[in-house]
Parts: C-alpha cells; structure tokens; sequence
C-alpha cells in the first residue's frame, strides 16, 4: 500500500495495489446448460480487483468543463464545495423540477467516479424525502453499488431492503447489483442467498446476474463443485 499526503487544500488519496486473480473453470459444460449459454457463463475468468481510491475532504474538486449539461457540472460542483454540514436542500434550491432522474444518476456516478460515497449518500437520502426527485431504481441500484464498492454492506443492505417502502420495486438490476456488493467482498454465501431470493421473489435472473455469482464464488475461492452448482441454476 502506497500513502501520498499533499498539501491540506488537496486531498489525501489511498491507494492499494490491484491484485489480478485467474481462476480456471471446469471445461466441460453441464448438459442441461446450452452451447451458447455456457460460452457466455463458464471459460477462464480474470477477475480484477479494483483498487480503491479514497478522498478524504476535497472541497476544490471541480468537474472537467464540457463534460456534461450545464446544470448538471453546477450541481456538482455545488456539492463538491458543500461543507460536511453544509445545507443539502439549499445547494438544490435553483435546481428544483430542472433536473431530471438521468441528470441525477450521472451526478451519482461522478461521485461513485471519485469514491465519495458520503456526499453520494447524504444526496440520495434528501432525494428519498422529496417529491420532484424522488429516486427510482435506476438511481437505488447505483447508490447500492456505491457502497459496496467501499465495502460497506450493511448501508447497501439498508437501501436494497427499503425499497418497497419507497414505492420503487426490485427487479434483475437492484438485485444484481447487492449481489455484486456482497461477491466483490468475499461474502461468496450471503450473494447466493440473495439470488435463491431472487427466485422466490419470482425475479429472474439474467446472464449477468449469475456471471456475478460465478466471480463472487472466484473471489471466495470455492471450488468446480460449486461453480458447476451456479450454471446448473442458469439452465
């Protein structure tokens, strides 16, 4: 691990190393499991693990001009000059009923972008509250892959679960994404349980869905055995 400290007008970044994993998977597909699915599902997966980026304090950030629509670069950077108990609600008062829910997930993305998960939250959590703004799953899926990104699963556990008291129901691409959260922090069994889950919800999943499993079981190291278990479930 590598700590770079500037000055105190710039942020502290802390980097780890990417690591590289291979893991070999049987070469023989289940029959129950077609050509083409199989293609898509077994074979030899490299999986990277993303090297965390952590910005602690970075009030000077600014968006890089022409990125995205005017409103938009200035909601960003309003909210990246915000200070930690800095008004939420006043920072949006201009933008009120000018921003649509894809302006706001392109806001959420900057910030997952910079891993500033807290304003990400604080943001998200006004939006909840309002009626102009109020996220759908689209936005809840980002937010839970967020937080899993910084491995904090219970916040994305929190968001997932609420969902239905928001009025926002779940489909594949909510429940990709908590089950991606838990995969990519080695939690192999709790990812499995959210796609049995998924099923009895009467969800399902697509290709996507259990290639996350099948990288969460890499990460778990667990064996053929349970990999051929997960494509068996795709048939």
């Amino acid at each position: 691990m590598t700590l770079s400290c500037q000055s105190l007008s710039s942020p502290i970044l802390i980097r780890t190393t990417t690591t590289l994993h291979h893991f070999p998977f049987p070469a023989t597909i289940p029959s129950n499991l077609s050509a083409t699915g199989g293609r898509r599902l077994l074979g030899s997966f490299i999986l990277r693990a993303r090297g965390k980026e952590l910005v602690l304090g970075n009030p000077s950030v600014t968006v890089e001009k022409g990125k995205y629509s005017y409103d938009v670069e200035t909601l960003i950077n309003k909210l990246s000059s915000l200070p930690p108990r800095g008004s939420i609600a006043r920072c949006l008062d201009t933008f009120k009923n000018k921003l649509s829910l894809n302006d706001f997930a392109l806001v959420f993305k900057e910030f997952a972008h910079r891993g500033d998960w807290q304003r990400s939250l604080r943001l998200f959590k006004y939006m909840q509250r309002q009626i102009w703004c109020k996220p759908n799953e689209h936005i809840y899926t980002i937010m839970i892959g967020v937080l899993g990104r910084e491995g904090l699963l219970d916040k994305a556990y929190e968001i997932f679960d609420e969902m239905p008291s928001h009025g926002v129901p779940r489909s594949v691409f909510s429940f990709t994404s908590i089950i991606n959260a838990y995969g990519r922090n080695g939690q192999f069994e709790t990812a499995l349980e959210l796609l049995e889950r998924m099923k009895k919800e009467k969800v399902q999943p697509s290709i996507l869905t259990y290639n996350t499993v099948i990288n969460a079981c890499a990460r778990a190291g667990m064996n053929g055995r349970v990999v051929k278990f997960v494509c068996r479930n795709a048939a």
